[in-house]
């Protein structure tokens, strides 16, 4: 007897590090056997939580929750719990004390808190440094 994985729909967040996660622990009661019902239930975690429950639900971005159709196996866990990275999450400050200094053979290298380079950087507002 073979037993085949299947796909079922689960609700995921943007974790700090920019990776697209579960949501919710990797247990079959946390995915759904269809995206109505994810989107559903989604869609009543937001009405019945404020924005404070949902930002600290949402690792600080509920505006990145999401219903996402993950691979399980015939139990209902999902196979992978990590789906991608998510670009477009900021760093929020950089904070350079006035002992550090630049020119222009200088390397400034962010790396995430697994300890990987961050490579795809865009500056949305640059400061000066005599401001």
């Amino acid at each position: 007897m073979s037993l085949s994985n299947i796909t079922r729909y689960a609700i995921t967040k943007v974790n700090k590090d920019g990776l697209i996660v579960l949501a919710s622990a990797n247990q079959g009661r946390n995915h759904f056997d269809t995206e109505e019902q994810a989107t559903k239930h989604l869609a009543l975690l937001r009405a019945n939580n404020s924005n404070d429950n949902l930002k600290y639900f949402a690792d600080g971005h509920p505006e990145k929750l999401a219903v996402r159709a993950i691979e399980c196996y015939h139990h209902g866990d999902a196979i992978g719990t990590v789906f991608g990275y998510d670009p477009t999450i900021t760093i929020n400050a950089l904070h350079i004390d006035d002992t550090t200094s630049f020119d222009e053979n200088s390397e400034l290298i962010i790396r995430d808190s697994n300890g990987n380079d961050v490579t795809d950087i865009r500056i949305a507002e640059q400061m000066s440094a005599n401001t």
